[in-house]
């Protein structure tokens, strides 16, 4: 009987020895992604100075009264603040507005799709409409 306690703390000492190097790895394994990350967001706020707006801006939803006209002056926003800021000043105006708003205006562009369209696909599609809408005028 003694014997089987004295191997079930062995085991037990073992596999806490083995989680605390488990542990350990993965704290090393997250520090070094860590500094990574940091390397390219370095890279990228050099790159594209509206980076750090985007990134620190909080989403204030916009409810608004879906209607034809409402829609429409969404589009010109967006459109204006496109040509303004680029794909950066689009993407953080779209991220203003409800999903049931964003998915309404891709319907009303005439993005391809149901009703039932995911937000990505709706946003993609509206950037593709301003995009348009940009190089014919």
């Amino acid at each position: 009987m003694w014997g089987l306690s004295m191997s079930n703390e062995n085991t037990e000492s073992l596999e806490l020895k083995y989680l605390l190097e488990a542990i350990s790895l993965l704290r090393n394994d997250l520090k070094e992604i860590n500094l990574k990350i940091g390397k390219i967001e370095k890279r990228i706020c050099v790159s594209f100075p509206y980076y750090n707006e985007l990134k620190n801006s909080s989403p204030k939803i916009i409810e608004i009264n879906i209607n034809r006209e409402n829609l429409l002056k969404i589009f010109e926003e967006l459109k204006d603040i496109t040509k303004e800021k680029s794909d950066v000043g689009f993407f953080m105006k779209i991220k203003e507005y409800s999903s049931e708003t964003i998915v309404a205006l891709a319907l009303e562009l005439g993005v391809p799709g149901s009703k039932k369209m995911g937000t990505n696909k709706a946003i993609a599609g509206i950037k593709n409409r301003i995009q348009e809408s940009i190089k014919l005028s």
